[in-house]
């Protein structure tokens, strides 16, 4: 009997010292004094850990501190971030610190890939500590060509107005096989051949966009290098009833059977239907919305069938 009672006095001990243990740790998550309250505030782009981010500000502030430019911390801002490759990250930095005012454009051509920021953004690898302009990271093999395809992804994901800016040819246009890309070019070029005024070699032909296949037809977005283009922001053509927008500078295309057309003479040779039209001014929607929306231009929902 006796230790019976002692038995069930050690088990009411043991079970009132982790009450009072869970009691305060509880406490200590609630008031903020465990253990991870010093830790960084998390970082607002959710693919860098908060000391991820950390580690690159400082990395920052480290690459000028030999230098006559006084940057600090709280200056350095993380805008943008475009992957892990190989351990290493690539970030987009601006600092409040430093003066960008003489930049006008920020293109930089890699490995046959175009990276395009704001004028006042750099690209940075980092890793182990050490923060390296990205040229000089892909000189030094850092980066590799496949890379920096997903990188130039990315970026034109981020803000493809810049791109689209500087009329850089589109390398998310897969689904054309090379050999219609070359017949495209080739078309082009042959619709100017005759004229002397509006001569055009095949290396300046880019292909801003592909919009689809209709009817055995491709619809493409055409920049010439070569060419002089009215000074203005936008495009337009309105072609039965349906607006197609697009950036000033560049001309819709439809290609068939090796020859290049005018989407205006394609819809009036049948070679478009009216539903192929809405089709198209919805995919051209998904890239120049801001210019649609700023006309006030009703573009059906993207969740619609055409077919």
């Amino acid at each position: 009997m006796k230790k019976r009672f002692v038995t069930i006095i050690v088990a009411i001990v043991l079970s009132l010292t982790i009450v009072c243990c869970a009691c305060k740790d509880n406490k200590s998550n609630v008031d903020g004094t465990n253990n991870n309250s010093d830790q960084t505030e998390v970082s607002p782009d959710a693919s860098l850990t908060s000391e991820e981010e950390d580690s690159i500000k400082k990395a920052f502030v480290a690459n000028y501190r030999f230098t006559s430019y006084k940057v600090s911390y709280e200056s350095v801002r993380i805008t943008g971030y475009c992957g892990k490759y190989n351990g290493a990250l690539v970030a987009v930095i601006h600092c409040d610190d430093l003066d960008y005012k003489k930049r006008v454009g920020n293109r930089l051509t890699l490995g046959g890939k175009n990276l395009v920021v704001k004028d006042d953004e750099d690209i940075y690898l980092f890793k182990q500590d050490s923060l390296s302009g990205i040229e000089w990271a892909y000189k030094r093999g850092a980066l590799l060509e496949d890379d920096l395809a997903k990188i130039q992804k990315k970026l034109y994901e981020r803000n493809p107005e810049l791109y689209n800016a500087f009329h850089i040819e589109s390398f998310d246009i897969s689904s054309l096989t090379l050999e219609e890309i070359d017949a495209i070019k080739k078309a082009f070029v042959k619709n100017h051949y005759r004229s002397e005024v509006l001569k055009v070699s095949y290396e300046s032909v880019r292909i801003m966009g592909f919009y689809g296949r209709y009817n055995g037809a491709l619809a493409v977005v055409i920049h010439c290098t070569e060419l002089d283009y009215a000074d203005c922001g936008s495009n337009s053509f309105t072609v039965n009833g349906v607006e197609l927008l697009m950036a000033g500078g560049e001309v819709i295309y439809v290609f068939k059977q090796d020859v290049l057309y005018g989407i205006k003479s394609a819809y009036e040779e049948n070679i478009l239907l009216s539903a192929d039209l809405t089709e198209i001014q919805k995919k051209l929607y998904e890239r120049y919305s801001a210019w649609y929306d700023e006309r006030h231009i009703l573009v059906p929902d993207a969740s619609l069938s055409f077919e």
